[in-house]
């Protein structure tokens, strides 16, 4: 896991921590690039390595050359453990039509896994699938669905890929 750096606007500092305004996060990690930005972010000075975000955007490339979009009107990232928790619903959309929506997801950002247990509709060329639990893992090639499942599928309306892979 290669991090590059955290850019931040602005700083604003009190005695609960610190504020900062417009942060970007972007690393790399494995064949994977990702780029995290929020209108907001709460650092707590006890815990300097948790920090609390607003009006989350992102964007992960993956390894074979397709990338994945991340919105979510707030969660917390996790320095210690390279995770980005998404909270208040959340939206995944990928390059190849897929998209992901649920309640909240946890993203690892060291291998890629998002697992959410909130509930999930995903949406795609010519399927859709409900799932009470998704956990995606081999940067999307693994997807494993829980709980009460429905899966539809409309024929005809499938586009050009039959790769599932959100």
């Amino acid at each position: 896991m290669h991090a590059s750096g955290v850019d931040v606007r602005n700083v604003l500092f009190s005695k609960d921590g610190l504020t900062m305004v417009e942060p970007r996060l972007t690393g790399r990690s494995q064949d994977r690039t990702y780029d995290i930005t929020a209108a907001r972010a709460f650092q707590n000075i006890t815990d300097p390595k948790v920090v609390r975000m607003e009006g989350i955007e992102g964007r992960v490339s993956l390894e074979d050359g397709s990338s994945v979009k991340l919105e979510s009107p707030r969660g917390t990232y996790d320095g210690n453990q390279e995770t980005l928790r998404l909270e208040g619903g959340l939206a995944l959309s990928s390059s190849k039509g897929w998209r992901v929506e649920g309640s909240t997801a946890d993203v690892a950002l060291t291998d890629g896994r998002v697992a959410g247990k909130d509930g999930v509709r995903i949406t795609g060329p010519g399927a859709t699938i409900t799932a009470d639990q998704i956990d995606l893992t081999d940067n999307g090639h693994r997807v494993l669905f829980s709980g009460k499942v429905h899966l539809t599928i409309v024929p005809g309306e499938t586009g050009t890929t039959t790769d599932p892979t959100p």
